[in-house]
């Protein structure tokens, strides 16, 4: 057998095994989590401050999220996920989106330019990974993997990913998601701060989870009222 075989088998078993330990990550990821979040966004020049609350019942395939301006307490944005049926609510415009997880354009709500479900993964404690994967190679501490519309490419730290790169095929953008701040709740672990960074367009955001209580009972009111004068858009 030629060296270049060799040599290409054990890097594909230690690709495999790589694969094989964020699956297993993924696997133990909490089933509920009640949790507060704090996010700083830079867009360009103009930073902004926001505090949140989420709810997530993995079993359910639900979730509540809620912002606010830290500063006046404003609402900014509420949404909700019932399986594929997402509601997200703008006060400021007084708007009503009725969108789905799997068709949501994410460009439409958020500059960052990834997919509902990678941001989901990552709000919920799981290493994001993309739909329809394969694994194109690993290359030193680096496992790259790819789809037909992104690379993604992790970085380890005592086996476990802490830094993701997605490169879009297309227009070329790279979304840099840094995980650290890892807690072990029993046999859960899960990252407590977040950062997203799109340098192309001057997007950062940075999210720390607090008071996480996870794999407790939880209730979640996803069917949230607005006030009658919103204008209700179904997206899907």
């Amino acid at each position: 057998m030629k060296k270049e075989s060799v040599n290409t088998t054990v890097e594909n078993k230690k690709a495999k095994h790589l694969v094989d330990r964020i699956q297993s990550f993924n696997k133990k990821s909490p089933q509920t989590i009640k949790a507060w979040l704090y996010v700083v966004s830079v867009f360009k020049t103009k930073t902004y401050r926001s505090s949140g609350f989420m709810q997530f019942n993995g079993k359910r395939d639900m979730m509540y999220l809620r912002f606010v301006d830290t500063i006046f307490r404003s609402p900014l944005t509420i949404l909700s996920k019932n399986k594929n049926n997402l509601r997200i609510y703008i006060p400021s415009t007084k708007q009503l989106f009725l969108d789905s997880a799997q068709t949501i354009n994410m460009t439409n709500y958020t500059q960052i330019n990834l997919s509902f479900s990678l941001l989901f993964q990552l709000a919920t404690g799981k290493i994001p990974l993309l739909k329809n994967y394969k694994i194109k190679k690993l290359k030193g501490k680096y496992l790259i993997l790819e789809n037909s519309s992104f690379y993604e490419t992790l970085s380890f730290k005592n086996n476990i990913p802490n830094k993701v790169l997605f490169v879009n095929k297309y227009s070329k953008e790279r979304i840099e998601v840094y995980l650290w701040g890892l807690k072990k709740i029993g046999d859960t672990r899960i990252y407590s701060r977040i950062k997203v960074v799109s340098r192309s367009k001057g997007v950062r955001l940075n999210m720390s989870i607090n008071g996480m209580k996870i794999n407790k009972p939880i209730t979640i009111y996803t069917n949230f009222r607005v006030p009658g004068n919103v204008k209700v858009q179904r997206v899907y």
